[in-house]
């Protein structure tokens, strides 16, 4: 099923439009947010073919596989995000770091404390 993407600014509640805006860690903010109730549920994690309009997006090519990776983040017991994150297997095999096998720490953890990697603007759907 192909993503409905969305301008967070005509379709997204006032109040949600700084956390999808976020440069910095989203998940560090949720931590702060949730106070100390917060965690990630692993919904899927495999290296498969992005979704057309993720191979787009990231400038891959037409059937090239890359870690796709689905995660719930949860605050006092409720889901407040969900997110997928693609990570081209080129990219993984340049930052020599072990993304891949992650497991339930949050994606942010690494970004965010690696100098050499960065993450990309959120993208609303």
């Amino acid at each position: 099923m192909t993503p409905n993407w969305k301008n967070y600014h005509w379709h997204t509640p006032r109040q949600a439009r700084s956390w999808l805006t976020e440069t910095g860690s989203l998940t560090q903010r949720l931590r702060e947010s949730c106070q100390g109730s917060f965690h990630l549920t692993l919904e899927h994690q495999a290296f498969e073919r992005p979704d057309l309009d993720e191979v787009q997006a990231l400038n891959l090519k037409t059937g090239q596989h890359a870690l796709v990776r689905e995660v719930l983040l949860w605050c006092h017991g409720e889901p407040v995000v969900w997110a997928r994150s693609i990570l081209p297997y080129k990219t993984l095999q340049q930052i020599h770091h072990p993304l891949g096998h992650l497991g339930t720490t949050p994606l942010g953890d690494i970004l965010f404390t690696q100098p050499h990697i960065h993450r990309g603007a959120i993208e609303v759907a």
